[in-house]
Parts: C-alpha cells; sequence; structure tokens
C-alpha cells in the first residue's frame, strides 16, 4: 500500500485549489469517474460537477473567499488500488477568518495512471442551510 502522503495528496490539493480558484489543478485531482454528492449539489461527472464547482466559487469569493482545512483524515483500504478516507473539513472565510462551517467528508480514491485520484465524494454538513 501507498504511504499517507500520497493517498491524502489529491484531497488536500483539491480543497486548496478551489481556495486560489485554480480548476484546472482541482480538476486534475479528480478521477475520470469522479461523482459527487452533497447537499449542495449531486454530480455523476467531471464536467456537471466543475461547471457547479465554479458557480460555487463565484459566490464564496464574493464573500471574501475560503479556506478549506481538512483534519483527522483516516485512509482505510479497500482494495491494492482503491481506498477510503474519512476526514473532516473546516471551512473558513478567507477574508474575516471566522468558520464558515464544518462537514464530515467521505472520499474514495483510486489509482489512475500510476496516480492517486478522488473518484467519489460525498459531504455530510452538521450545518442547517
Amino acid at each position: 500500500m501507498t504511504n499517507s502522503n500520497e493517498i491524502l495528496n489529491p484531497i488536500y490539493l483539491a480543497e486548496m485549489s478551489f481556495d486560489d480558484g485554480d480548476f484546472e489543478l482541482h480538476k486534475s485531482q479528480l478521477s475520470t469517474n469522479f461523482s459527487f454528492k452533497s447537499p449542495f449539489g449531486n454530480f455523476d461527472n467531471v464536467p456537471d460537477y466543475m461547471n457547479w464547482l465554479k458557480s460555487f466559487y463565484e459566490v464564496v469569493l464574493a464573500q471574501g473567499g475560503t479556506r478549506h482545512l481538512i483534519t483527522n483524515a483516516v485512509v482505510t483500504p479497500i482494495s491494492v488500488d482503491k481506498v477510503h478516507v474519512r476526514s473532516y473539513l473546516l471551512i473558513l472565510n478567507r477574508k474575516s477568518m471566522q468558520t464558515i462551517g464544518t462537514s464530515v467528508i467521505e472520499d474514495t480514491l483510486a489509482l489512475e495512471d500510476k496516480k492517486w485520484k478522488c473518484s467519489f465524494r460525498e459531504i455530510f454538513t452538521d450545518q442547517n442551510f
């Protein structure tokens, strides 16, 4: 099994690239068959997800931007080329550094071309919207 840093790197890069508006870097962390489920929308393909992500970014940018912090990541092997990662997400307003929200994230990552890529993400929020 690959070390945890290699597995977690795509998760960290996806969050940091969203905060910076770097959608090419964000997209490069996703498997070709990526799907996403959250209280904000569900997407079964990369193009639909990326269109939503860009519009969501514009909303949060208008409110000061974000900093997404992944903590307490627990990696559980599923197979030689697939892992499950459960972690907490703390979202801060980039301008004020006030907490916007927290969530539990369930990720599945798969090896694709010898690199770990996010293939599925589900977000469980603990706030009422």
